[in-house]
């Protein structure tokens, strides 16, 4: 089985072109094909007690940002994935307000990078213009890597990538998770970093050289791949996880994935999957909000 992770798929594009041109029936397809997950990985993020009307509302302005900021999309990560990446920062506005914990990670094992604590709004708005900066570099490549890997059926190099650049655990940690030794993840470790920098264009690769690689690329890398998701499984690879229909070296890397690392994003669409059959989400918050956000649809941006 090989899987290649595409950036924009073309029901993306589709759903772009009919909300570009401000279709009212293109708006109420992405809304209803996104609404759940993005209720699901919500839901994940909040106390108990905010759950419902929290996560409905964060859904809803995440839905109003992203027409306001539907033509900065420039296609380098799929629809789903920048669609989460406003979640996230509406996520992280949100505990702000609170006075809670800033930061929310893509998945569950996580540790939170110093750089990401105690940051200001304006701080994480500079954060962002650097990681953007970053982004359009790193991005290229890690999707190169990642699909190599995965053509390749190399899972375990997959899984320390992941491990390493997504939840950003120590050599010792992610050999515990995986049950192999310490110095097994170094040298995976300093092969994927090797790789990834014969992948990498020019201006970038000259920033540093071969001793610095590590210290430079680590904190870009873990941004970058939380933001652009290039190791998630297929949305039909999930389903067949689900099913237990994926061959055993895929089912075993799936389970890594989204089992013990955790990844928040696909634990939203599995949930989803699972949901549909019940009908979850109740007619009356899809239709109020298709109609929250519909006004906003064809609306330029004012950046």
């Amino acid at each position: 089985m090989h899987e290649t992770t595409e950036r924009v798929s073309e029901a993306d594009r589709h759903l772009l072109q009919l909300v570009a041109v401000g279709d009212e029936n293109g708006w109420r397809m992405l809304v209803s094909r996104f609404q759940q997950r993005l209720l699901a990985f919500s839901r994940g993020k909040l106390s108990s007690a905010d759950r419902t009307a929290v996560a409905e509302d964060l859904v809803q302005e995440t839905f109003v940002a992203f027409l306001k900021a539907v033509q900065t999309f420039r296609g380098e990560c799929s629809l789903e994935t920048f669609l989460f990446r406003i979640l996230r920062y509406r996520l992280n506005d949100h505990f702000r307000k609170i006075g809670a914990a800033s930061w929310v990670p893509g998945c569950e094992i996580a540790s939170v990078p110093l750089e990401a604590r105690d940051l200001s709004v304006s701080q994480h708005a500079v954060r962002r213009e650097q990681l953007q900066k970053v982004e359009n570099q790193l991005g290229d490549a890690i999707f190169d890597l990642t699909n190599e890997l995965k053509e390749q059926s190399k899972f375990r190099d997959l899984k320390v990538a992941e491990g390493l650049f997504f939840a950003t655990l120590r050599n010792q940690q992610l050999a515990e998770l995986m049950e192999v030794q310490e110095n097994e993840v170094g040298v995976a470790k300093h092969r994927l970093l090797k790789r990834l920098r014969s992948l990498l264009s020019n201006d970038l690769k000259d920033q540093s050289g071969d001793a610095e690689i590590e210290s430079k690329l680590l904190p870009s890398l873990h941004q970058v791949w939380e933001n652009l998701r290039p190791s998630c499984p297929k949305r039909t690879t999930l389903g067949k996880f689900s099913l237990q229909l994926l061959p055993n070296d895929w089912t075993d890397f799936v389970h890594f994935h989204v089992e013990l690392i955790g990844c928040s994003y696909c634990r939203a669409n599995l949930f989803e999957m699972e949901a549909e059959s019940e009908e979850s989400t109740s007619e009356d918050f899809s239709q109020q909000l298709f109609q929250s956000t519909i006004g906003f649809l064809g609306r330029p941006s004012s950046s």
